[in-house]
């Protein structure tokens, strides 16, 4: 018998546990190229994912559109993991991109995603991807960075 090399662990959950949960999702560009600065693809891109989303059901709970990331906070509707959203939401938004902006390997590969657990408060977390583009200097309040919101909270 030959030497077999370990099998590497799955990082994901199984679609099982994402049914009905909140998940944050970051997903940041190639080489973290502030894309997103520029406010004609910055909106752009906000549409991109707000009608997606719509259309498949998916609650979109809170998002921020940084410059070089973009943090969604979301239940996932129609899609039974966080990858099969992101396949569609980057392969759309990459189409659009290219078409309309001439741009090109826009991503960085795959995400990071957490599954809010029972003990988290879904408001703190709310607040958190919200403040980004205060953390980040961009602004001085949330509410005067036209790339964020909530589709389930009026804000």
């Amino acid at each position: 018998m030959k030497n077999q090399l370990p099998q590497r662990k799955n990082i994901r959950l199984s679609p099982e546990a994402h049914n009905g949960r909140i998940i944050h999702i970051i997903i940041c560009t190639l080489e973290k190229t502030p894309l997103f600065a520029n406010e004609d693809i910055a909106y752009s891109v906000k549409q991109q994912i707000l009608d997606l989303s719509r259309l498949k059901q998916v609650k979109i709970y809170a998002y921020v559109i940084m410059p070089d990331h973009i943090h969604l906070l979301v239940s996932l509707g129609v899609w039974a993991t966080p990858g099969d959203y992101l396949r569609d939401i980057k392969g759309n938004l990459s189409t659009f991109l290219r078409k309309k902006f001439d741009l090109r390997n826009i991503w960085q590969k795959g995400f990071y995603d957490h599954v809010m657990r029972k003990d988290e408060d879904l408001n703190s977390t709310v607040e958190y991807i919200l403040n980004n583009p205060v953390r980040s200097g961009e602004v001085s309040h949330w509410s005067n960075y036209p790339w964020c919101g909530s589709d389930v909270f009026k804000i």
